[in-house]
């Protein structure tokens, strides 16, 4: 179960690590289609959730997807949906090592998530 934990977050660190990727040096070392790409160049690939990306009001392009499915949008979100998944495993994963059922796991990563998605909401929604 150990060996599990250490691998989720391996791979947790290595679409982190993407992610940044993508954010920071994408220009400075990306191949031509990746920086031309529409879902991994984040110059682009923010518009992927938008109908009318480039106009205001913005509207949804397909639903939901500006929020719970964005990871299907682009790649940055995709890599960060993969991170968070590989830590839920992780944490599941420890949890039932140290005694919880996988229902107690389960509903307990739930929790977690609903807590840190109004973190999240408070702060990107509101104080921005």
């Amino acid at each position: 179960m150990i060996i599990v934990i250490c691998i989720m977050f391996l791979l947790a660190g290595l679409a982190e690590g993407i992610m940044d990727w993508l954010q920071f040096r994408l220009e400075e070392r990306g191949s031509a289609k990746i920086i031309n790409s529409k879902f991994w160049n984040p110059n682009y690939s923010w518009a992927n959730k938008w109908k009318n990306a480039w106009t205001t009001p913005l509207k949804e392009k397909f639903f939901l997807s500006s929020t719970l499915v964005v990871f299907l949008t682009d790649g940055w979100h995709l890599m960060k949906w993969f991170r968070n998944r590989f830590i839920d495993i992780a944490i599941i994963c420890l949890s039932i090592h140290l005694g919880d059922t996988f229902m107690d796991a389960f509903l307990g990563v739930l929790v977690i998530r609903v807590l840190y998605g109004i973190g999240f909401l408070l702060t990107f929604k509101k104080l921005l």
